[in-house]
């Protein structure tokens, strides 16, 4: 057999493979990230108590909502971001939508509450810690999300780094969620989004190393 007819031998037995679409990829990762962040909330913070309440079950549904609504803004634009040359997703926009909607929220509530209860209605009892674990369960999703966003071929790094922190910010917090007792949309508005942010900033710092491919 002729080196020729050799090669044409192999490439006549060739199977095409579909590579995984990105979404697929991406999904898996965000599911990966995401078990791991619960698992770490509910060995260390359980769920919260008194969650069968009206009360609770409502401010539950305002945080999963918000933040899930935030996480699925990060996702369409981190789709942009992995494709060059696609027209990028609004981003700022939506989110100031959602920003927005708990500021009127916050201050729907605050009108109806008393004078002495203003600052509890902001600052709860759990912001020192509020922020920062959101930030710690971000750290997780970061990692699974950048490196699915790494076999794609983002061209700016930070920015898409950003926009991976921001989603993974946002889906940490909604599993934050489930064990934060917090009831007011002030307290979600303020605390939620300085952890989400610093998750972005992680993202963007890390973006120029985590996604260079």
């Amino acid at each position: 057999m002729t080196h020729q007819a050799l090669v044409q031998a192999l490439c006549d037995d060739l199977t095409p493979v579909r590579a995984p679409r990105f979404e697929q990829q991406l999904a898996r990762a965000i599911a990966a990230g995401a078990l791991a962040s619960l698992a770490i909330v509910l060995f260390s913070l359980g769920l919260q108590p008194g969650l069968s309440s009206l009360a609770a079950m409502a401010a539950l549904a305002l945080k999963l909502g918000s933040m899930l609504a935030i996480a699925g803004i990060a996702v369409r634009a981190m789709r942009a971001q992995a494709r060059p040359g696609r027209a990028g997703a609004p981003l700022l926009a939506p989110i100031a939508f959602v920003a927005l909607a708990l500021l009127a929220i916050a201050l729907a509530q605050l009108n109806g509450a008393p004078l002495q209860d203003g600052a509890q209605l902001w600052l709860g009892s759990s912001w020192p810690s509020c922020s920062l674990r959101i930030t710690a369960l971000a750290l997780p999703l970061i990692v699974a999300i950048g490196w699915v966003m790494r076999q794609m071929a983002p061209v700016r790094l930070a920015e898409a780094g950003a926009v991976c922190g921001l989603a993974a910010g946002a889906i940490s917090a909604a599993i934050y969620a489930l064990a934060c007792t917090e009831q007011s949309a002030g307290f979600v508005l303020l605390w939620y989004s300085l952890g989400i942010a610093a998750a972005s900033a992680i993202g963007a710092l890390a973006g120029p190393r985590l996604l260079r491919w």
